[in-house]
Parts: structure tokens; C-alpha cells; sequence
């Protein structure tokens, strides 16, 4: 279960809408690896895993949107990547 203020990400269009549209962050929850919140625009946070996860019903964990990486506290950390700041 997370948090009431996490929006789960449910389309590839959504996905793309919230990253050009919005302010925040992705979460990540992974089953198979540890989970990580990224900056929207982090190279780590591509479509072909979305969709991967999408395909099996979300079965191997899901993708959330929150307003503030402080959310993600308990959940998830920082992506290794990116650390939830955006790209250079």
C-alpha cells in the first residue's frame, strides 16, 4: 500500500503528460530490484519499462507520480542516476 498523495501512472500518455506538464517525481516500486523515486526527465525512467510493468498488470510494481521527493521516505530512494535532481 502507498501513501493517498501518490498518483499511479496508468498510460504511456499519462506518463508523458505529467513529465512535460507537472512538478514532482516518478516512483519507481519494483519488486525485482529496489525501488527509487527520479526526476521526471532522469535517463533511468523509460517508456519500454513502463510498458513492461503495464503489460504483466503491474505484477512486478508500478510507477507514481508525487509532488516532493520527502513522499518517497520509507519507499523508496534516490535513483543512483540522477539522485531526484534534474539532468545536466
Amino acid at each position: 500500500m502507498v501513501p493517498r498523495t501518490w498518483s499511479q501512472l496508468r498510460s504511456c500518455a499519462q506518463l508523458e503528460r505529467w513529465r512535460e506538464d507537472r512538478e514532482g517525481f516518478i516512483v519507481v516500486l519494483d519488486d525485482p530490484t529496489v525501488s527509487h523515486f527520479h526526476h521526471p526527465r532522469c535517463g533511468d525512467v523509460v517508456e519500454q519499462h513502463f510498458e513492461t510493468k503495464m503489460a504483466s498488470g503491474w505484477s512486478t510494481g508500478a510507477y507514481y507520480w508525487i509532488d516532493d521527493m520527502s513522499q518517497a521516505a520509507g519507499y523508496a530512494s534516490a535513483c543512483g542516476s540522477c539522485g531526484g535532481r534534474a539532468p545536466a
